[in-house]
């Protein structure tokens, strides 16, 4: 998820981490050095960070509400046809509605440290 770095960055910038004048930052170039430590330094992807992530009840409810407009917009005989392959692979990977905790990201010293040093670049 590219865009967990970007949030990332915006937040730092927000929290006064990237200096006073984090305009002199292109929001782009930011996102894109933090994707190279998470991935290169650190060895790890975006998916790493500390996530916040939808209880399976309410994945239940957008998995429903999914359903439901399939169903609207689909023949009825392609959906039940085609309706456990539908579940499964919605559950298959629940952590594509997570979203990047960057408030518990930017309370590590060491992505505190990161932005100190590119806040002097």
């Amino acid at each position: 998820q590219t865009e967990f770095y970007d949030a990332l960055g915006t937040a730092a910038a927000r929290t006064g981490l990237l200096g006073n004048d984090s305009s002199r930052f292109y929001r782009h170039n930011v996102a894109l050095e933090i994707q190279r430590h998470q991935e290169n330094f650190v060895n790890k992807t975006s998916f790493d960070f500390p996530l916040d992530c939808p209880s399976r009840d309410e994945l239940g409810v957008v998995l429903n509400a999914s359903l439901a407009m399939e169903l609207e917009l689909v023949e009825r005989d392609f959906i039940h046809a085609h309706l456990d392959h539908h579940k499964a692979s919605f559950w298959n990977n629940p952590q594509q509605y997570c979203w990047i905790n960057t408030t518990a990201v930017l309370a590590s010293e060491e992505w505190r440290a990161f932005f100190r040093v590119l806040a002097r670049q």
